[in-house]
């Protein structure tokens, strides 16, 4: 699937009326037309810093490139 033909903006709802399914189609959506078959061709990853008393850590989702 093109990217120009995937919808990156996706209303989820509004406080109290959210909703992940929207997201979740648009990742999956975007996986699959990026050749990624299974959850297994998918990384997981994450990295943290200290600032000051709190630990803010950033997770990511990306794919395997090469």
């Amino acid at each position: 699937m093109p990217t120009q033909d995937m919808p990156w903006r996706r209303d989820v709802g509004g406080p109290g009326e959210s909703s992940g399914r929207g997201p979740a189609e648009m990742l999956v959506a975007t996986a699959r037309a990026h050749g990624v078959a299974t959850p297994g061709d998918l990384l997981l990853g994450g990295e943290a810093q200290d600032i000051g008393p709190y630990t803010v850590t950033v997770y990511g989702l990306g794919m395997a490139v090469g």
